[in-house]
């Protein structure tokens, strides 16, 4: 079956902005959700459940802050693209996940009689998703339950208001559970959020066996400090093995490389050079002023003496940056969602 959405005002609907189950090839392009989600009602802008072959380009998503609201709530989709949708004024900008209440994901999109299927290569990029958390949700995106490939490139995230008492962050991955799944984390922005940028484990990811990749990403705090303010949270360390953070960049002006505070691990306060010397992960990241052309008016464009250019590392599966300028330039990866 083919769906086809493009161009259209989606808004004021008392469930879901859109809802779609056990179907094939849907393309929204264009289109806008807003306030489809009352409060206190566990309903979405957007909502598909066991789908496969997504398209979703140029979308905006805002105006929804009820209980569990999502802007898009991806359960159980099988090869899907979301790329350059805008996302405010949610209580989370996007789920990924499945309705299986054991997470154990052992059905498949042709069989779900036994579980649903696991989220399977889907890829999210070019997002810029801001202002948004309400109360006890992660902001930017809630990755659980998946299989194969799930990548998070080129995205902003600008000014999450997130409660960290609940164990979430921007990105939060949790409850992942095949060794198959890779989690790849890559060229983003995170700007002026509270809470925690990454939060790998405090709902349960120290149970799976999901392989993490972290690469060229810059995360700034300009926010006051509190003391569940960190970079990254890590409550567990028992797959270590499968993670690799490298060629990011960090800062926070009101603290330094050695000061502590700017990272939790297994419950432990570690400053970026701790973080790096004790657990060998971020071994060519870098902590300084990223040098943004004018980040208060959302332009995060690099300054030609930002440390950033030229200070990524290689990807093996290439992207172009958030304006498709192609990557590299000079062959080298710059960090960051832009390449100059």
């Amino acid at each position: 079956k083919l769906f086809i959405l493009e161009d259209c005002t989606v808004s004021g609907g008392k469930r879901f902005g859109f809802y779609s189950q056990y179907a094939t090839w849907i393309g929204h392009i264009g289109t806008s959700f807003t306030n489809s989600a009352s409060e206190n009602q566990l309903e979405h802008q957007w909502y598909v459940n066991i789908c496969r072959q997504i398209f979703v380009d140029d979308c905006y998503f805002a105006n929804g802050t009820g209980s569990g609201n999502f802007g898009m709530k991806q359960n159980s989709v099988v090869d899907a693209l979301f790329r350059n949708c805008e996302l405010t004024d949610l209580r989370t900008a996007i789920s990924l996940g499945t309705n299986d209440s054991d997470y154990k994901g052992t059905g498949t999109f042709e069989n779900p009689v036994d579980g649903d299927p696991a989220n399977t290569n889907t890829i999210n990029e070019g997002h810029i998703i801001y202002d948004i958390g309400d109360d006890d949700q992660c902001g930017g995106i809630r990755v659980s339950q998946i299989a194969g490939d799930t990548i998070i490139r080129n995205c902003i995230f600008d000014d999450m208001t997130i409660d960290p008492d609940y164990g979430t962050g921007t990105i939060t991955l949790d409850n992942q559970a095949w060794t198959e799944a890779s989690v790849y984390i890559l060229n983003n922005v995170f700007y002026s959020n509270d809470g925690e940028d990454i939060d790998l484990g405090s709902q349960g990811v120290a149970d799976s066996y999901a392989k993490i990749q972290v690469w060229n990403n810059i995360l700034y705090r300009d926010t006051t400090p509190g003391s569940n303010d960190h970079f990254y949270e890590i409550s567990d360390l028992v797959h270590q093995s499968e993670w690799n953070f490298d060629y990011n960049c960090f800062y926070w002006p009101t603290y330094s490389a050695t000061s502590n505070k700017t990272f939790e691990v297994n419950s432990t306060y570690e400053s970026f050079n701790s973080w790096k010397s004790t657990y060998s992960q971020d071994t060519n990241s870098i902590w300084g002023d990223p040098k943004f052309n004018d980040p208060g008016n959302d332009d995060f464009v690099l300054l030609v003496t930002s440390p950033c250019i030229d200070a990524g590392g290689t990807m093996k599966r290439s992207h172009d940056a958030i304006d498709e300028t192609e990557r590299p330039v000079n062959s080298v990866w710059d960090i960051g969602v832009y390449e100059d």
